[in-house]
């Protein structure tokens, strides 16, 4: 097959065009470090290629596609790259003055493959994600350190930050609660409530950013985020009794949560009576890590026992009156 076009994904890993529109991604290499295999690049297509080290010259060894070629998958692939790299790079340019740029380079049919600009906008939200996080860096020990201006008002120029757990705790781990008046009014409207941590977007010298989110006509809102220097229930007891604080009358019915037990302790101790829900991906990989624990791995491996363990966070699934009776069966 002849030297095929190849650009680099957003993960610095070759992408080929072969088969007139059909992309190949690397896959590995032999055994042997002698070939490289390729996979297309359509999920749970069964196409193969393979080629010599540092070759994107592919013989493909499985031709038939699930998927459709496109002699614009590369071109277009090239510019949403160009758009991510320009985001990057330019991290305050508007969105749509980066798109802007991108399609200017593009001809008609390529603009009609282009994703819509509702998709690029998320696509550069979260390449800048890291980026906005980093902007607020903060020492490790910053009793004195002074959070700009602008991070304590919202757009509308309204109050944004609603605590600096510095003001009562100054010796302690820093907590940032931020919150705006219509996102509490959409908490003061909803008795359920979800909560859970992220540590990719967060600025270096904290832990974590938590949010609390209200499930409100079938939608979940965030409506609070916790900048936090640790993971201790105290500082969780602190940041939750600040947030309901500003409404002294607000009782939730009923709290989704991980399996981390110190923010479930902490709202516990806010709402004594509040029924915690857990949240049925990370019931699914604690019952996993118990799995390892024990060393059932081995026994994991084979279908009928892994079907059987699987039936376990699967009750979760069953209505409340039946759930006994399948646990009975499972017995």
């Amino acid at each position: 097959m002849q030297n095929q076009r190849a650009i680099e994904s957003e993960r610095r890993k070759p992408l080929v065009e072969a088969q007139n529109g059909f992309l190949f991604r690397f896959d590995k290499a032999s055994s042997d470090k002698s070939k490289w295999y390729w996979r297309c690049n359509f999920k749970g297509c069964k196409a193969r290629a393979v080629s010599d080290v540092n070759s994107v010259n592919l013989f493909v060894t499985q031709p038939k596609h699930i998927d459709f070629a496109s002699p614009n998958n590369l071109n277009r692939r090239e510019r949403v790259i160009a758009a991510k790299d320009i985001a990057f790079r330019m991290p305050l340019a508007p969105a749509s003055q980066v798109l802007s740029a991108v399609k200017m380079q593009m001809t008609d049919e390529q603009l009609r493959s282009f994703p819509s600009n509702e998709a690029m906008r998320k696509a550069v939200s979260r390449v800048r994600m890291p980026l906005a996080a980093g902007i607020l860096d903060c020492p490790l020990s910053a009793v004195n350190w002074a959070l700009a201006e602008r991070y304590t008002k919202n757009r509308a120029d309204e109050q944004f930050l609603i605590y600096d757990s510095r003001t009562q705790y100054p010796n302690e781990k820093i907590v940032f609660g931020f919150a705006s008046k219509r996102t509490l009014a959409f908490l003061n409207k909803s008795d359920r409530i979800g909560m859970d941590g992220t540590f990719y977007c967060r600025p270096e010298g904290f832990a974590q950013l938590y949010s609390v989110h209200a499930f409100l006509n079938e939608h979940c809102i965030p409506v609070a985020y916790f900048l936090m220097q640790d993971q201790l229930t105290e500082s969780y007891l602190h940041a939750f009794q600040q947030l309901f604080s500003l409404n002294p009358n607000y009782r939730p019915a009923s709290i989704m949560a991980d399996m981390e037990l110190a923010p479930i302790n902490a709202i516990k101790t806010v709402f004594p009576d509040v029924r915690v829900n857990y949240c049925l991906f990370h019931v699914s990989q604690a019952m996993f890590a118990k799995i390892k624990a024990y060393g059932l791995l081995p026994l994991y491996d084979n279908a009928d026992v892994r079907t059987f363990l699987r039936c376990f966070p699967a009750m979760a699934l069953s209505p409340p009156e039946e759930v006994e009776n399948h646990y009975t069966l499972l017995e």
